[in-house]
């Protein structure tokens, strides 16, 4: 009875959304069972009505799968309104919904880290055929060998299930024996047919997309989506800044107004290996420092000196691969990768990273956006 009782509820938090839907699926926990449920909206009358259809078990409770989410359509929102990149490029996604919707091709998105990979997909799934359909994440960073052996054989995976979304984030750092295995379910299975599939891989800085994501993209008609870095794109900071700023601002309750030009110049002159995600820790971190309406430059080399020293990685890390696969890497590849490397040694201090090197700031610049 208190099961019930707490499945109703729960059923009545999901009316107003099953009457905007004419069908819908979702998942609703109720202590440690997962019940899958199909609502239909109809009109009968003058009145407009919810059916309800559930199972239980469906999918086992997946809270103890590390790595692997039924993720709330509200939760997915609300990863869209606090993206910095979706504020600003959202309309850049629209082409890449549309050839997705025509299609139901998987979409493999790329990026260095912060550029907005996990936002897109939410994107996707909110403009698809089956966002009133679960969506479920898989990150590929926190699935052990337990729980990767449940996905490719439990009866209740949601490999089994169909018209989902099923987002393998971080796809990357799957293993080639994973990846192997996965590319040759989706074929075996028609995953990528009964299900909207996306894929996500992290770019190092200055890197070109791993030769392990062409298994995917040769195997499957995929289509592709790269995101560029947020160094590409310095004349956006202050609008980035200011957006995030009134967000801040209502968080901590301050009226800061924005930078000094010096500190702005500071803020886009800088090469944010770490991307939009970097960018709102270091607003934040400046925002909680300042004590007057401006944000100042000396606020801004305190703030960014630190990250320098903070994400500096090790020498002992640092070295250059003269061979990508079978074959030498051109001149240009390597003076890239050293350029990258240097970048980073000097966190991302353009011109210390000249001076290293002994080039000047406009032949860095040129290798940079080359």
């Amino acid at each position: 009875m208190e099961e019930e009782i707490a499945l109703i509820k729960q059923l009545k938090k999901e009316l107003t959304t099953s009457l905007e839907a004419e069908n819908r699926k979702f998942f609703i926990h109720v202590k440690d069972k997962i019940f899958a449920v199909y609502s239909y909206s109809f009109i009968e009358g003058m009145e407009q009505y919810v059916s309800y259809q559930f199972w239980t078990n469906e999918f086992p409770v997946l809270q103890g799968k590390r790595g692997v989410r039924i993720i709330s359509k509200e939760e997915v929102e609300e990863t869209i309104s606090h993206s910095l990149f979706t504020s600003l490029y959202k309309h850049s996604v629209d082409g890449i919904v549309d050839k997705m919707n025509q299609t139901r091709r998987p979409v493999v998105i790329f990026g260095e880290e912060g550029t907005g990979k996990k936002p897109v997909a939410s994107i996707l799934y909110m403009e698809s055929g089956y966002c009133n359909h679960p969506y479920i994440e898989i990150d590929c960073s926190l699935l052990n060998a337990k729980n990767w052996s449940y996905l490719f054989h439990h009866y209740n995976s949601p490999f089994t299930d169909s018209h989902n979304t099923i987002y393998f984030h971080k796809a990357n750092l799957l293993t080639s024996e994973q990846q192997t295995q996965l590319v040759n379910l989706m074929r075996d299975t028609n995953l990528c047919g009964r299900n909207q599939v996306l894929l996500s891989y992290n770019l190092e800085v200055g890197k070109e997309i791993p030769i392990k994501a062409y298994e995917f993209i040769n195997q499957f008609p995929c289509i592709t989506f790269a995101l560029e870095p947020l160094r590409e794109h310095a004349k956006d900071i202050p609008m980035a800044i200011s957006l995030y700023l009134n967000r801040v601002n209502e968080e901590i309750g301050k009226e800061l107004i924005g930078c000094k030009p010096e500190a702005m110049d500071l803020l886009q002159n800088y090469f944010w290996p770490y991307n939009y995600r970097q960018l709102k820790r270091v607003v934040r971190e400046l925002a909680l420092m300042t004590t007057t309406p401006y944000i100042k430059s000396e606020e801004v080399i305190k703030v960014l000196g630190k990250e320098r020293r903070e994400k500096k990685p090790s020498r002992e890390a640092i070295g250059v691969e003269l061979k990508d696969g079978n074959h030498l890497k051109t001149l240009e590849q390597l003076t890239k990768e050293i350029i990258s490397y240097a970048l980073q040694e000097n966190g991302g201090n353009q011109s210390a990273t000249a001076k290293q090197l002994g080039i000047s700031r406009s032949t860095l610049w040129r290798y940079l956006k080359g």
